[in-house]
């Protein structure tokens, strides 16, 4: 009896993990235990980074422009699927890290353009532990004073299709934060439940 109820148990997880729509995947990649949301604390301040699948990338690409279709995605995904993708949170006090911590109006411009357009000094990848393969590209969304962290998405370059470990490195110390390593493997990406019939019609 005990078997059986293991085996039903087996497989009604799996079939929930199949059919996740787009908020089941994100509370996935934010739970702890799958290795993909990985969270760093030094005093009041917090450096949290988070996979994001490209399926993802695409999908929102879509709903941006209105154009739902199966061969529309696919094209997209294609594109998408070049880079790995990242988000990055920095906060201190549950609140925006530039607005604790820029201070005076200069230092407030300064932290500002280093997040928007300075990151690829800051952040690196490392797949390996071999290859260094540098910052494509750093979004900052700005929510102007209003969210509890700022938010950067983060653009790698896929260089390495056969890798198996990825480190993403941010020397937050020398924009006033501090350092931290984040390991991730591609094994804990491969098992992230993309269903695209739940994407299409959650």
């Amino acid at each position: 009896m005990k078997i059986v109820f293991i085996i039903a148990l087996i497989i009604t997880l799996a079939g929930c993990r199949r059919n996740m729509n787009i908020e089941g995947i994100q509370d996935y990649i934010n739970n702890p235990i799958h290795n993909l949301s990985q969270t760093a604390i030094h005093g009041n301040c917090t450096i949290k980074l988070s996979y994001k699948p490209y399926q993802l990338m695409a999908f929102q690409d879509l709903k941006v422009h209105r154009n739902f279709n199966r061969a529309a995605f696919d094209s997209l995904e294609t594109l998408y699927s070049d880079n790995l993708y990242f988000i990055l949170s920095l906060s201190c006090d549950d609140k925006e890290f530039i607005q604790q911590a820029a201070g005076s109006r200069n230092n407030f411009t300064r932290q500002l353009n280093t997040l928007a357009f300075g990151m690829q000094e800051y952040v690196r990848l490392i797949v390996d532990a071999e290859d260094t393969i540098p910052l494509a590209d750093g979004i900052m969304t700005n929510m102007f004073g209003y969210a509890e962290s700022n938010d950067i998405l983060l653009v790698f370059v896929n260089q390495h299709t056969d890798v198996t470990d990825l480190k993403v490195i941010v020397e937050g110390s020398k924009f006033g934060l501090f350092d931290h390593t984040y390991p991730f493997t591609k094994k804990d990406i491969k098992k992230i439940p993309i269903s695209y019939n739940k994407l299409f019609n959650p």
